[in-house]
């Protein structure tokens, strides 16, 4: 799974995976850049994209300040801002993965000056820079970036069905117990829980939760096809819902004849690739998501009946 960097104008926080504080650049404050507890505008950033000698690399921009950050070695503050957008080599940073515990998350590294950005709590000073081969959970960030709306999910070619079974529900009968033949009908309804869950791939990091509207898959002669009223689901979420056949079956019972109905359909997982389209709803930067969407379906029922 490849890191998603931001494009730029798209806005986030980065937050300390070990503080849970998200680096701040503000000139009304002293120090003009430092962290604390997530919620302020002036924790707000953006990127510049290198280009030339600094392709690979980027520029971490103040919405407020309108100043990037740095990070040196030989003067104080070690960690701070400045204007220019980028006009110094100690402006542009690595983004470094993190591995094994640390996956979820990456360093801030200034390859000119050899350096890493921290976030710790049991360390002073709780915010600066040290060389970039220390390893620990201090040096670790995770972005939190701005909410958005997602306007369209598309699923894509290339799904299968795992396990396609044969389900049969709860059965009914009547018993004709005159002397002559009676029509009767069958009022049924019957409940299914189906299943949804939206895993991340690639491209923007959806948060677990986001609510949105969709036509979930299901199923129609062992093809997927889609229903036709929305659910609300949550990406990233596990989740169950109850769909409820009803229909109307009528027979002719011959006298002493008992006639059964058992609604009867097919069922299995779905497995989907997915393609979310949305819009950050602050800078209004427009975002893709791919994914695998997987769920417990079932068809459209039919209704055999038996005579005995």
């Amino acid at each position: 799974m490849a890191m998603y960097i931001p494009p730029e104008g798209l806005h986030f926080r980065l937050v300390g995976k070990d503080s849970q504080l998200a680096i701040y650049s503000n000139d009304s404050k002293k120090p003009n850049v430092s962290h604390g507890k997530p919620g302020e505008n002036d924790q707000l950033f953006s990127l510049l994209h290198g280009t030339k000698e600094h392709a690979g690399t980027y520029a971490i921009k103040g919405k407020e300040s309108g100043k990037v950050l740095f990070s040196r070695t030989k003067q104080e503050p070690k960690v701070g801002h400045i204007g220019g957008d980028g006009q110094f080599d100690d402006n542009w940073f690595l983004f470094g993965e993190g591995v094994n515990g640390d996956s979820d998350a990456f360093r801030i590294i200034a390859p000119s000056t050899g350096t890493v950005l921290y976030s710790s709590l049991s360390v002073l000073p709780q915010f600066g820079n040290l060389p970039q081969d220390i390893h620990f959970a201090a040096t670790y960030f995770k972005f939190e970036f701005e909410a958005v709306k997602i306007k369209a999910v598309k699923f894509e070619k290339g799904g299968i069905i795992v396990g396609p079974t044969i389900v049969f529900l709860t059965p009914e009968s009547f018993t004709n117990t005159g002397n002559k033949a009676i029509e009767h009908t069958f009022h049924i309804v019957r409940e299914f829980t189906t299943t949804s869950l939206f895993m991340y791939r690639e491209g923007f990091p959806i948060p677990t939760g986001t609510p949105f509207l969709v036509h979930l898959p299901t199923l129609k002669n062992t093809k997927v096809v889609y229903e036709p009223n929305e659910t609300e689901v949550h990406f990233g979420v596990q989740e169950c819902f109850t769909r409820i056949f009803t229909a109307e079956v009528k027979v002719t019972i011959e006298p002493g004849k008992t006639a059964t109905v058992t609604p009867t359909g097919g069922t299995g997982t779905a497995i989907l690739p997915f393609r979310i389209y949305s819009i950050t709803e602050d800078s209004g930067i427009e975002v893709e998501t791919t994914g695998q969407w997987s769920g417990r379906v079932i068809s459209d029922l039919t209704y055999p009946v038996e005579f005995s």
